[in-house]
């Protein structure tokens, strides 16, 4: 076992047997922990010390006593957010993320039923009083979230172009009118198949919170939509409606796919903002699925 590995057996308390690089985690480094008492572990490296931060911040909160989401939410164990290289370690939780349970393509049988369970998931998370959590909260304030938009909208117009730059304008403006006065409530940020756990092909684990934040209730609805749509439309199509009415989410309400549309083209590029700045040759990239989404049918959300 290397230094690392020896060092945070003294923290656990157990010395390290195996650390394996996990299959998924791309934007941080992951490792499976094995001890000799038998516990297993998960290990992580941050990119960014900001939401390491916001990760373990929300882990607990959401992981504490009383909070009901129906499914497991990995303990923090140890962490150093104060490293060169920040990093936590977490219990590892049972069963195989969605794209690997459901297959990359999301083409398993598995798939509308974890659809459904990932609904129930977000009502329930949906359902917390976001009075008792200290989250961020620019996506629950639509005006500053329409001037950080229009500010991460900015740096990507060269790739984008003016035409398409002109639309997501289009959709920024509208936002302050789509969304003033509506609820507020805890948004997991990032919600799709990626940061789920399934055993025997059912939800057991809610994974990845460094994007925890206060939002509108469509926003992780909107994401998930995107994340499987984009990833892959025959799935989106079989599984939408089941999600939608696990979720709750009123299908027939005006504005609903418009409104959709804004968070969907805000929260990509809120995206790219980050790899600006953490993966720049990555950066233009993110024009090509702003575009891409723009270019989505009108009945692209519809049941």
């Amino acid at each position: 076992m290397s230094e690392r590995w020896s060092r945070i057996g003294r923290l656990l308390g157990s010395p390290v047997v195996s650390a394996e690089p996990a299959a998924w985690g791309s934007k941080n480094h992951t490792h499976h922990l094995a001890l000799v008492d038998g516990r297993r572990a998960v290990w992580q490296q941050y990119a960014d010390r900001a939401g390491a931060a916001a990760r373990c911040q929300a882990m607990r909160l959401l992981g504490a006593p009383g909070v009901r989401l129906g499914v497991a939410v990995p303990t923090l164990i140890a962490a150093d957010l104060e490293a060169p290289e920040p990093w936590a370690v977490f219990e590892e939780l049972p069963g195989e993320v969605g794209y690997v349970a459901a297959g990359d393509d999301l083409s398993g049988v598995v798939f509308p039923q974890v659809a459904v369970d990932m609904g129930r998931v977000l009502r329930a998370l949906q359902q917390l009083d976001p009075a008792g959590f200290a989250l961020p909260g620019l996506w629950a304030t639509p005006t500053e979230l329409s001037r950080a938009a229009d500010a991460w909208l900015g740096p990507l117009v060269p790739h984008l172009g003016r035409r398409s730059s002109g639309q997501v304008r289009e959709l920024i403006a509208a936002l302050p009118a789509l969304f003033t006065g509506r609820p507020v409530v805890i948004a997991h940020g990032d919600y799709g198949p990626q940061n789920v756990l399934i055993t025997e092909g059912r939800v057991t684990g809610l994974l990845d919170f460094e994007d925890v934040r206060l939002a509108d209730p469509l926003l992780d609805v909107a994401w998930w939509a995107w994340l499987v749509r984009a990833h892959t439309p025959a799935a989106f199509r079989r599984s939408w409606s089941g999600f939608l009415a696990a979720v709750g989410v009123e299908t027939d309400q005006a504005d609903l796919h418009r409104r959709a549309m804004v968070l969907i083209i805000c929260r990509l590029l809120e995206t790219a903002e980050h790899f600006r700045s953490a993966r720049p040759e990555k950066y233009p990239s993110w024009a090509g699925r702003v575009q891409a989404t723009l270019d989505w049918p009108s009945d692209a959300l519809t049941v």
